[in-house]
């Protein structure tokens, strides 16, 4: 087996391809979104929880990095009709050491893949994105949809 995989696989097999359900807009996803996602519940394994790719989000505040694991990242999507749209609060579970490996900044503009979350806490609760991958405009990253596309 060893033979036939040495003579058949390509580096290129070995990229990893995030999967996500479809594309939204980053001004879409409000507490309406919010609520049509709840209706799909439960998620787990045979229901898993749906992930969006969102276009040109750009960081509005230098990312910050949480517990030295983790890193948070406050996004806009890109302007409409000349408009910055609401601002994102976004997760990333054990992200800081490859934000920090892309020298995120203030201002770049990123396509990112999340799925939605909400946030309970009293003082900083509401929608929360949490990441699950993300590429500076103009980085190759294989994503495919629900698909294979």
């Amino acid at each position: 087996m060893d033979s036939f995989a040495r003579h058949r696989l390509t580096p290129a097999d070995f990229v990893p391809v995030l999967e996500y359900d479809g594309e939204v807009a980053l001004g879409e996803v409000d507490e309406s979104f919010w609520e049509t996602l709840k209706k799909l519940e439960p998620f787990g394994s045979g229901n898993p929880t749906p992930v969006f790719v969102a276009r040109q989000a750009k960081l509005v505040q230098p990312p910050r990095i949480l517990k030295d694991k983790h890193v948070k990242l406050k996004m806009v999507a890109a302007v409409k009709d000349g408009q910055w749209q609401k601002a994102h609060g976004a997760i990333g579970w054990r992200m800081a050491e490859r934000s920090a490996k892309e020298s995120l900044v203030l201002g770049d503009i990123l396509d990112v893949a999340f799925s939605v979350d909400y946030n309970d806490h009293p003082d900083f609760g509401g929608l929360q994105l949490t990441l699950q991958d993300f590429a500076r405009i103009g980085t190759e990253v294989a994503v495919a949809d629900a698909t294979g596309r």
